[in-house]
């Protein structure tokens, strides 16, 4: 065995900075609690090159005594606790008495600070843990920690830093959870000479979300104030309306004042939105837990991000009645979404007021005002704009905006109108076929305007129908001919422009059929769809084929984006989309716009954590712009070391899987049609980019041995 050697105290000083010093947000974490638990009111944060050069933290608390100035910078010197029994009781954010040894034995220190009680301060200074300088000055009561080229003297940690954009986002992040656990204390951040954040410090946590976050964010919040078994739950939660991310990052937890991640918060969260949201969506949330000391343990990280509780059913009951409540009294049926005004409901105003002593209430601000007003004026997208000015026709360009003219429901039974059809003609000739069909909705139902001048033809309302199926319809058809009668609804003569989609559309002739033919060797017979998912195509004379219609679609929409992956064109919107991002995320943004843009997004940086979205993919569908940015986001943020390459296959594959037609949607013949032929023209696509099979063969021998023919 070999000889046992006690370490150096250099040595043993560098080890142990290893396990509370990772990274420039470590020093913060560590210096802002101390300002907190020395009673500061206002903390100010100030970095550069993302903390790796240049941090400067001060605070307004008691100051350092002179005499205690050098045994502050020990090893396991601390005020915060003297006995045993002290651990069992914690109440301040510090307690171990290592963060200052840590930060100087890898870095260059300057503290300058004054006691409250002492008329003059003292500046000390620190190289790798050894003094340099020890002077009176003359300065403010309070501390300033100045830390200088951290790692200097510990290069093996210093390679594993990463970008100065991570390290500032991961501060930014940090100096959001101070502020929001401390809503009393006002807040700066300073980021390479730039303030990028500041809070009020009047104690409100709505102002200070308001401020930390921003409007958008704030609007979609709903307050909570719970107490249960000795445990109090304040804070606010995201509405059901605004509770889509794709991650649980906006999920923000505190106890006693400390930011903590707790899996019993997160699932009694998530639990309480059960029935609210879309399985897969994450709810924001703001709460912060206040319950006694001894109830929990907060030394078993090093880091003190995780606590321990002495018993999480009442922790968990707790969160998730508050949670359960605010949501329950959040009728969405009742109320409509307004935005926050300059009025009393706005904390900016609130704040005004405040400063003249009156009594202010914020969770009533944070409550949506019932659907009284009149509904939104409709602002139409840039498709719709690019559609109506090419419409030479005055009504047909009414028409884009009928969508949002009243409509009445009137049920048509489709198997009796075809049934009429069939009797009244004995054959559908190919001619007759229009070019296009009206499609349903997904009841089934055919909607007709109130306009009384929309007449609808004496044929669907006739009682004499014949009961014996047409022969016509009930053989298969080929991707030459397919008779499709139209419903006996009257529309606009501009149908939505579903060559875009669909580009082999383009190849139908006037009379529906295709003027491409089928690969030679295989006469393609187009079936039908089976439980409007799978498309049923007799593929030869001994197969019929299955098609998934959305892993169909989703690879074809694949391969396009692929194709022109150079000359991608966004969508431009009228009305730019702001998000609130998580700052790890919004850095992320921020530093990927041109692969964002390249993919057909186009981000503006709107600053403290908001982008605007102002520009999507030119296929991706109306509904999905936010979910599917949010998705990109967050991959983004968590596959930093992936290849270029491997990113822009993984956004294409997302954006084409939320631009694809879905599995239950209706559509028409044509496009179905359309689908078959285009997904022909690539004969070497079997799998949709997430691994699942496009299509399955079903063999006539197959068929007939379980119809027992064979």
């Amino acid at each position: 065995m070999s000889v046992i050697n006690v370490l150096p105290k250099q040595v043993a000083e560098l080890i142990a900075a290893g396990e509370v010093i990772e990274r420039p947000a470590s020093v913060i974490k560590e210096l802002v609690e101390n300002a907190i638990d020395a009673g500061a009111r206002c903390v100010t944060v100030e970095i550069k090159n993302g903390g790796v050069t240049f941090m400067r933290v001060t605070d307004d608390g008691i100051g350092f005594q002179q005499e205690d100035v050098r045994n502050a910078f020990l090893r396991h010197a601390t005020s915060k606790i003297a006995v045993p029994d002290d651990l069992d009781s914690i109440t301040t954010l510090g307690f171990r008495g290592e963060a200052l040894a840590s930060i100087c034995a890898v870095s260059k220190v300057e503290l300058m600070t004054r006691h409250r009680d002492e008329p003059t301060g003292t500046i000390y200074r620190l190289e790798g843990g050894e003094e340099t300088a020890f002077l009176p000055a003359d300065c403010p009561q309070g501390t300033t920690f100045v830390v200088r080229e951290l790692f200097f003297n510990v290069p093996a940690r210093m390679k594993f830093l990463k970008k100065d954009a991570t390290e500032s986002a991961s501060i930014a992040s940090l100096m959001d959870r101070m502020a929001l656990s401390h809503p009393e204390i006002a807040f700066t951040f300073i980021r390479d000479g730039r303030q990028t954040m500041k809070t009020s410090g009047k104690g409100d946590l709505a102002t200070t979300t308001y401020q930390v976050f921003g409007k958008q964010f704030y609007e979609g919040l709903l307050p909570v104030s719970y107490q249960y078994q000795g445990i109090t739950v304040n804070g606010y939660v995201s509405k059901p309306t605004s509770a889509n991310r794709a991650s649980r990052a906006m999920q923000l937890f505190f106890v006693n004042g400390r930011y903590v991640r707790t899996k019993t918060g997160m699932a009694a969260v998530e639990q309480a939105y059960k029935g609210f949201i879309m399985v897969g969506k994450y709810p924001a949330c703001v709460l912060n837990l206040q319950m006694d000391c001894s109830t929990l343990d907060v030394n078993v990280h090093p880091a003190k991000l995780e606590i321990r509780f002495t018993n999480e059913r009442p922790v968990y009951d707790s969160v998730y009645h508050s949670v359960r409540t605010a949501l329950s009294s959040y009728d969405t049926r009742d109320r409509q979404e307004v935005p926050l005004t300059d009025t009393p409901t706005d904390p900016r105003t609130l704040g005004k007021t405040a400063d003249k002593g009156e009594q202010l209430d914020f969770a009533s601000a944070a409550r949506t005002v019932p659907s009284t007003e009149e509904p939104p004026v409709f602002m139409p997208t840039a498709a719709d704009y690019k559609a109506s000015v090419s419409v030479q026709d005055s009504a047909a360009l009414a028409h884009s905006f009928e969508m949002h003219t009243p409509v009445t429901i009137r049920p048509i039974n489709l198997a009796e109108y075809r049934r009429q059809q069939a009797a009244e003609h004995t054959a559908v000739s190919v001619s007759a076929v229009p070019a296009t069909v009206p499609p349903l909705t997904e009841t089934g139902l055919a909607a007709e305007t109130t306009d009384p001048s929309r007449s609808v033809p004496p044929a669907a309302s006739s009682a004499s129908v014949s009961t014996d199926a047409p022969a016509a319809l009930s053989a298969p058809t080929t991707l030459d001919a397919v008779p499709v009668p139209s419903p006996p609804v009257e529309f606009s003569d501009r149908e939505p422009d579903v060559t875009q989609a669909f580009p082999a559309l383009a190849a139908l002739e006037d009379d529906g059929t295709m003027s491409a033919k089928p690969q030679e060797g295989h006469a393609l017979q187009y079936i039908g769809e089976a439980f409007l998912t799978y498309l049923i195509v007799q593929y030869d004379s001994d197969r019929l084929m299955l098609i998934d219609k959305h892993a169909a679609h989703e690879r074809l929409i694949y391969e396009r984006l692929k194709q022109t992956a150079h000359d991608t064109e966004p969508q431009l919107l009228l009305e730019p989309i702001r998000l609130t991002l998580d700052k790890n995320e919004y850095a992320t943004v921020i530093e990927h716009q041109s692969l964002l843009a390249q993919a057909g997004f186009e981000v503006e940086d709107f600053g403290v954590g908001t982008v605007l979205l102002r520009g999507v993919p030119l296929m991706l569908e109306k509904l999905d712009v936010t979910e599917t940015f949010l998705e990109v986001a967050q991959y983004l943020t968590h596959h930093k070391r992936v290849l270029l390459s491997e990113k822009m296959e993984w956004i294409y594959a997302n954006t084409a899987c939320r631009s694809a037609i879905k599995a239950g949607d209706r559509n028409r013949p044509e496009e179905l049609i359309a689908l078959v032929k285009e997904l022909e023209q690539h004969p070497t696509v079997r799998y949709c980019p997430h691994g699942r099979p496009i299509y399955y063969f079903l063999t006539r021998s197959e068929i007939e041995k379980s119809f027992k023919r064979i």
